[in-house]
């Protein structure tokens, strides 16, 4: 999963990435080189902290999920979603 994350960043690249820069521009938003990566970037330790923090917490992220709400129904309608 963490590496599936990580190869996103190639996909923001380009197009999308340049017009989210530019309605962020058009609000008078000086754009940044952080600012930038926050964006377009998707860094494997960005996810994996993530994960580490929401189990540190949680438990795993199912059980956060259920913590704020999500329904077996939801967990299943999601599971298939996910996995077809």
């Amino acid at each position: 999963m963490i590496e599936d994350y990580a190869a996103t960043e190639e996909h923001l690249r380009g197009p999308w990435t340049d017009a989210f820069l530019g309605r962020i521009r058009a609000h008078g938003i000086q754009i940044t080189p952080a600012l930038t990566e926050i964006v377009a970037g998707s860094p494997p330790e960005a996810l994996d902290a993530a994960l580490a923090r929401v189990e540190r917490e949680h438990g795993s992220v199912l059980a956060c999920l259920r913590a704020h709400g999500l329904s077996d129904a939801e967990r299943d309608r999601l599971a298939d979603a996910l996995l077809d």
